[in-house]
């Protein structure tokens, strides 16, 4: 049994699946095939999401009504739909929370019209937004390294508010190599030595070089 020979409410619940497995795939890749001038469904997309489509739950009580895959019939579908979704129109939560991504990141523009852009979009800035707030360092652990390096190194240690995690990491380990030399140094050297072994000690960041 093909497409055009199901009954219309059949017809519209093929196109209801249809839907699913065309946002679904769309959301997986994170809507990277979606461009603002091109089109989302092409031959050689229509035939990955007829096997995606086969391969789904959604698939199970139309293959056990013996309904045949047509794709040409499936292209024409989904070109309705691409059209649907493209023509839909963004919620006010939509706006909103594009808007609030954007003041957060300090970015400027207007919120895409055509909905699958919007969407895409709205990934990109949630992607932006995370990496930005990963590259965040916690207080505590600013508090922390700098005690520690005061401790050891008898220097306050001045830090950028653009400091990223990774320069944290090579911090601390800094420090406890430091303090692994010092207490292998006070065995075997006096004093004087150790602290001039100090001060001869330089840290590059990405927000310049420290002293120690």
């Amino acid at each position: 049994m093909l497409y055009a020979e199901l009954t219309s409410s059949l017809q519209q619940s093929f196109r209801s699946d249809l839907f699913k497995v065309l946002r679904y795939y769309l959301e997986d890749t994170n809507y990277a095939c979606v461009t603002k001038d091109t089109l989302v469904v092409t031959d050689s997309l229509v035939e990955i999401l007829i096997v995606y489509f086969q391969g789904s739950s959604l698939f199970l009580k139309w293959e056990m009504m013996g309904v045949e895959i047509d794709i040409i019939s499936c292209k024409k579908v989904l070109h309705e739909i691409e059209n649907a979704m493209r023509q839909r129109s963004s919620t006010l939560k939509h706006r909103n929370y594009f808007y609030s991504l954007l003041r957060d990141l300090g970015l400027q523009e207007d919120i895409p019209q055509d909905f699958l852009c919007m969407k895409k979009r709205l990934l990109e800035l949630e992607i932006i937004q995370q990496k930005k707030k990963e590259r965040l360092v916690p207080m505590r652990q600013i508090h922390s390294l700098q005690m520690s390096w005061k401790k050891t190194f008898h220097r306050t240690l001045k830090v950028s508010k653009n400091m990223t995690q990774g320069e944290v990491d090579k911090l601390f380990i800094r420090i406890y190599k430091k303090q692994c030399e010092l207490a292998r140094m006070s065995k075997k050297r006096c004093p004087g030595e150790i602290r001039d072994i100090m001060h001869n000690d330089r840290i590059q960041t990405s927000d310049g070089t420290f002293d120690v």
